[in-house]
């Protein structure tokens, strides 16, 4: 499965792309840690399998302390 982090709702500006592998053992579910995000930032996210895409999800980083 592959995922990924973009400044964007359009992922034009993807800054965080990866891949991660669901297992029975974690019941086929997946954890991304995703670092290097700048502090203070939106970010959008969408997770990628079997050739369909998950709908976008959002976050926010911490601010910078």
């Amino acid at each position: 499965m592959g995922w990924e982090i973009a400044r964007d709702a359009e992922f034009d500006e993807i800054v965080h792309p990866g891949t991660a592998a669901a297992s029975a053992e974690h019941d086929y579910t997946v954890k991304v840690d995703a670092r290097g995000l700048s502090d203070g930032q939106r970010y959008f996210y969408r997770f990628r399998s079997a050739n369909r895409t998950s709908p976008v999800g959002t976050t926010r980083t911490l601010p910078s302390s």
